[in-house]
């Protein structure tokens, strides 16, 4: 678009008055933005009423224009550096009156130049939204506002920051949309000669990690004690409570296919416990989280038939297996002593060391009698007398999982029957 001044022709004075011829429109060419007060003159018209026959022009040479100054805006004062001149051998007959006001228009960027180039639309070079960790809200933090390019030298520009930044959803997700709040604005001196190019197709991810605290954990997961029964099965006494969700969220967890087990199947303290299987969350946040899997899990396995154990995980010492029963100590079924008569000693001999009774099969477990002693009570004569068994122990790969009960047999000491002999 262009603006125009009519400059007026006027002849030299006749007898008939002056005449006057019109020189046409004079054009100015609207402009972006550039930072300096140059106008273009896009025309100078054509000189309009010279008498015919006669040679006349605009003497041009050295005419530039100017804007009264830099800014945008429009109809902008324009003026001429010099004055119209007019030339050709008939110029004398005529007198060119000069135009009035020309005006242009300065607009804040030129839509044809790439927008970051001088004179395009300014932009924000290296605008950025920073990735967060899962908090239950869609606010999203503007790690960088960018340096605006290409700013004119001398201007001074720069941005009003008051804008926020939000996800699309609260939910945890890669390449996720990020909207502002509004359009930034320009500030400055010279910010009403520019146009900025809005930052767009902005997005950053929400992440279920540490550090945003998304990382739950079930408090209170405990697995149970237990007596020794062959395997190393381990169950679990308590999945414990999730913590760590927002108190809005809809958090839950599936035990489903979860089993534990023990390193080993023997007898021990704090002996290690690994699960398999996955505990995973459930719900209508859970994909917002990620589950610390319960790790560094301990529980003890106490030996069969031990009537010691305080552990509130395991059976009651009252409900386990009596002893001889599978689960309960180990005794020897069908041990017994031979009865004798009296001898004045309480020595008693065994006629069968019996058979162990009750332990898992495929476990190697023996007596060992070596340190044994077997006795009555007393060396008095009696029917079914108490005999006192010390010192029977269980050997084998496998005898540290099992307590022994020593057998209380009975047996008679008859009376020894004496003689009369004569002297």
């Amino acid at each position: 678009m262009t603006k125009r001044g009519i400059a007026i022709l006027v002849a030299a004075a006749t007898l008939q008055g002056n005449v006057f011829a019109s020189t046409g429109d004079i054009d100015i060419a609207d402009k972006a933005y550039d930072a300096t007060t140059k106008a273009t003159i896009v025309s100078f018209g054509t000189l309009d009423g010279v008498i015919a026959g006669d040679s006349v022009w605009i003497d041009t040479a050295g005419v530039t224009a100017a804007f009264a100054d830099k800014n945008v805006g429009n109809d902008k004062v324009v003026s001429l550096s010099d004055s119209l001149m007019l030339a050709g051998p008939d110029a004398s007959n005529y007198e060119l009156v000069q135009p009035g006001e020309l005006t242009a228009n300065i607009f804040a960027s030129d839509t044809s130049i790439t927008p970051g180039e001088l004179g395009g639309k300014l932009i924000l070079n290296g605008f950025a939204v920073a990735d967060k960790s899962y908090d239950g809200t869609t606010n999203a933090k503007i790690s960088s506002w960018g340096t605006l390019e290409r700013i004119f030298p001398g201007d001074s520009v720069w941005i009003d920051t008051t804008v926020t930044a939000n996800f699309d959803t609260k939910n945890v997700g890669n390449n996720k949309p990020v909207t502002l709040s509004g359009l930034i604005t320009l500030a400055g001196p010279q910010a009403g000669n520019y146009t900025l190019k809005q930052p767009s197709n902005l997005t950053a991810n929400i992440t279920a990690d540490t550090s945003g605290g998304s990382y739950l954990t079930l408090e209170g997961f405990l697995v149970a004690g237990k007596y020794y029964d062959g395997n190393a099965n381990a169950t679990i006494h308590s999945w414990g409570t999730l913590t760590g969700f927002l108190p809005s969220d809809s958090v839950g967890f599936d035990t489903t296919g979860v089993t534990a087990s023990f390193d080993n199947k023997n007898v021990g303290e704090n002996k290690p416990v690994t699960l398999a299987g996955t505990i995973v969350l459930t719900g209508r946040d859970a994909a917002n989280y990620v589950l610390t899997q319960p790790a560094n899990l301990k529980a003890n396995i106490y030996a069969v038939g031990d009537t010691t154990v305080t552990d509130s995980t395991v059976t009651p010492v009252d409900s386990i297996p009596a002893p001889g029963e599978l689960g309960g100590a180990l005794i020897l079924d069908g041990f017994t002593v031979a009865d004798k008569s009296y001898d004045g000693q309480t020595t008693a001999i065994v006629t069968n060391w019996g058979t162990l009774k009750t332990y898992y099969n495929g476990d190697v477990v023996e007596i060992d009698t070596t340190n044994s002693t077997v006795n009555f009570v007393d060396k008095n004569a009696g029917k079914n007398k108490n005999v006192i068994v010390i010192g029977i122990t269980l050997k084998g790969a496998d005898a540290g999982n099992y307590t022994f009960v020593q057998p209380t047999p009975k047996a008679t000491i008859e009376r020894k029957k004496l003689v009369i002999t004569r002297q």
